[in-house]
């Protein structure tokens, strides 16, 4: 047989090593298995070994340069290789926008927005508004109003300015509260500022709606429901009627008389 040259691992600090180490080194290095099995003698793993060593050493110093391209596009920097109007910034611009707004009373629509300074005794069930309830006492006051004096019900909104499902849901309660003008009352209790309402009320999660008639809790549920908000509000509006509401009714003083002449004749005039 024809004589082998030296072997290129001559040079390498590890002329000896024997034959296992030498495939396992090789294994480490990721050589795949057809050119393992080009080997046959103890040179040709030696041979292999140096050359995806020295091609291993080449490596860094690629991706290095690889990296430091990367960077220098993501920073933006002088030569134009990246935009700062990246889809990430500008997502991160939007949310800080939207949660700035709602933390110093921006719009979007929100259940924060000022309803013109309508309180429970401002008429706004009248306007198709939405009443804000700042204390315990006025949410006390719009349930005895309207169980004494109109007999509609009452839905109320609990909910924070910095909550997503309330701001969504905002349109719809506001759009309902114009539908059923003069039908029921509709109001809403920032648990933030109003915590004594919502902590009575057995509020924990936002948005809460209750209904209320006769000054009495009917039906409640938590999030951003419009259709069930929407059914719950019609129901129970519906009921208030056949019960008997007295928003718009005069009593005159001929009604009055045929009322007493029916339960109690002493009342009526001669």
């Amino acid at each position: 047989p024809q004589a082998r040259g030296p072997s290129p691992m001559a040079a390498d600090d590890t002329p000896r090593m024997p034959l296992s180490e030498l495939k396992r080194a090789l294994k480490e290095l990721n050589v795949p298995a057809e050119r393992l099995a080009t080997c046959i003698e103890r040179p040709d793993y030696e041979a292999l070994l140096a050359e995806m060593r020295a091609k291993k050493s080449s490596e860094p110093a690629t991706g290095s340069a690889k990296t430091a391209a990367g960077d220098s596009g993501a920073r933006g920097g002088g030569g134009g290789g990246g935009s700062p109007f990246s889809l990430q910034n500008i997502l991160l611009v939007g949310v800080l926008a939207y949660y700035g707004s709602s933390l110093f009373g921006g719009g979007f629509g929100g259940l924060d927005d000022d309803e013109g300074g309508l309180t429970s005794s401002d008429g706004a069930h009248l306007l198709g508004r939405v009443a804000e309830l700042r204390t315990l006492e006025a949410f006390k006051g719009l349930l005895a109003q309207h169980r004494d004096e109109t007999g509609l019900p009452v839905v109320v909104d609990f909910y924070s300015p910095s909550c997503g499902p309330c701001r969504m849901v905002a349109p719809a309660y506001k759009a309902l509260a114009m539908e059923l003008k003069g039908r029921a009352a509709f109001a809403k209790v920032d648990v933030n500022r109003n915590h004594a309402t919502s902590s009575a009320c057995g509020v924990r999660s936002m948005p809460t709606f209750h209904f209320y008639l006769d000054g009495k809790l009917r039906d409640s549920f938590a999030g951003a429901d419009s259709r069930r908000l929407q059914r719950a509000a019609r129901d129970l509006a519906q009921r208030a009627e056949e019960g008997g509401t007295h928003v718009g009714r005069e009593v005159t003083a001929a009604s009055l008389a045929a009322f007493y002449a029916t339960h109690d004749a002493s009342k009526v005039p001669e």
